[in-house]
C-alpha cells in the first residue's frame, strides 16, 4: 500500500515495488486521478505480470484512513508493505499560520502515517514480518520557520517512527522513516512559486538558481530524482534491510549538516 501515489515520489514507489513483484495499492483524494494513473501504470507494466489496484480515500481524515483501510481488507490478503508518502508542504511567514494551517498539517503528515499503521501493524505482528516506511522531510531535522508546521509535524512522525518500532520487538516487522531532501515534484514547483513570488522573481529562474539563493547547503548541488527516493525505498522495504528499525534513514543530498 502506497499512500500519495498518483505522482512525484509516491507513483515512483508504487513503480518500484511493482517491479520488484508486488501487487500495488494506488491511493490519491481524486477518483478521476486514481483511475487515470492505476490505467496508465497497468498499460506500461502489461506483461509484467504485476498488478495495480486503486483506492481514492482522503487519508489525511479519519473517515479516509479508515475507508482505505476497509477497502485493503476487502482484497483478502495481508498489507506487506505500507509507505506512507502523504504530506503536506506550506510556506508562509510564520505569523501567518492559522490554527487551521497547524491543525491540517497535523492531520496530513502524523495522523495519516498513525491510522493507517494501527490499522496494518497487527497484522504484520500476527504473521511475523512486514515493513512500514514513512515517508519524512529533511525539514523535520532543520526546522524553518516558514515551513513551520510541515517542519513541527515531521519532526513528530520521527519520533512515533521510533516509538512504534519497539512494539516490533521479537519479530521481522520492521517501522522506518526516510528523510528526503528537496526532490523536484508537483509540489516543489508549487513551494518555488510561493518563493518567487515572495522575492519577486519568476519561478522558472529560481527553479534554476534554487542551490545557490535557496538551500545552498546541499552538497550534491541538484534535486533529488524521485526514482533515487524509490529506490532507497525498496531497499528498506527488501529483506536485506532486516536489520534496520526504528531509524530515520536520510536522502538528503547533504542539506542536513549535522552527524
Amino acid at each position: 500500500v502506497v499512500t500519495g501515489s498518483t505522482s512525484g515520489i509516491g507513483r515512483a514507489i508504487a513503480e518500484a515495488l511493482a517491479k520488484a513483484g508486488a501487487t500495488v495499492v494506488v491511493n490519491g483524494r481524486t477518483e478521476s486521478t486514481v483511475r487515470k494513473v492505476v490505467g496508465e501504470l497497468k498499460s506500461k507494466y502489461d506483461h509484467s505480470g504485476v498488478d495495480f489496484i486503486g483506492f481514492t480515500a482522503d487519508v489525511s481524515t479519519k473517515v479516509g484512513a479508515e475507508h482505505l483501510l476497509s477497502c485493503v481488507s476487502a482484497l483478502g490478503q495481508p498489507v506487506h508493505i505500507l509507505v506512507n508518502c502523504v504530506g503536506l508542504d506550506d510556506f508562509k511567514d510564520y505569523f501567518d499560520f492559522t490554527d487551521y494551517d497547524w491543525q491540517k498539517s497535523f492531520d496530513a503528515n502524523l495522523m495519516s502515517g498513525v491510522r493507517l499503521s494501527r490499522g496494518v501493524l497487527n497484522g504484520m505482528l500476527s504473521k511475523g514480518e512486514g515493513r512500514i516506511i514513512m515517508i519524512s522531510s529533511d525539514l523535520a531535522l532543520r526546522p524553518n520557520p516558514s515551513f513551520m508546521t510541515h517542519s513541527v509535524m515531521k519532526a513528530a512522525q520521527l519520533a512515533f517512527v521510533k516509538g512504534l518500532s519497539e512494539l516490533t520487538k521479537g519479530s521481522k516487522v520492521t517501522v522506518n522513516s526516510l528523510v528526503v531532501g528537496p526532490t523536484f515534484t508537483r509540489g516543489m514547483e508549487d513551494t518555488l512559486i510561493k518563493i518567487a513570488e515572495q522575492r519577486g522573481v519568476a519561478s522558472e529562474v529560481l527553479a534554476e538558481t534554487f542551490f545557490k539563493d535557496v538551500e545552498p547547503g546541499s552538497v550534491i548541488d541538484r534535486y533529488i530524482n524521485p526514482e533515487e527516493v524509490a529506490a532507497f525505498v525498496l531497499f528498506l522495504a527488501s529483506d536485506q534491510a532486516k536489520s534496520i528499525n526504528g531509524s530515520a534513514q536520510r536522502i538528503d543530498g547533504g542539506i542536513v549538516k549535522h552527524v
